[in-house]
């Protein structure tokens, strides 16, 4: 899965520097919204790289179920 995030990242980043490597910056509207939006999908791919993973980092809860004891 952690392919996917990868991919992820590499879109972002492609989409926030778009405006420039394609030459519509001048147009404001969309250049801010590939910016917007490149960060977006970024900052949402890296969290889930180097996101919390653990219980012991945060605090939370575990998510894994476990058996029930009998």
């Amino acid at each position: 899965m952690k392919i996917c995030h990868w991919f992820l990242l590499v879109l972002g980043l492609w989409i926030l520097i778009s405006p420039w490597a394609l030459g519509f910056s001048s147009f404001n509207t969309a250049m801010w919204s590939n910016v917007a939006s490149g960060l977006l999908i970024s900052v949402c791919a890296l969290w889930g790289l180097f996101g919390c993973k653990s219980c012991s980092q945060c605090g939370k809860p575990s998510e894994t179920p476990t058996a029930p004891s009998a």
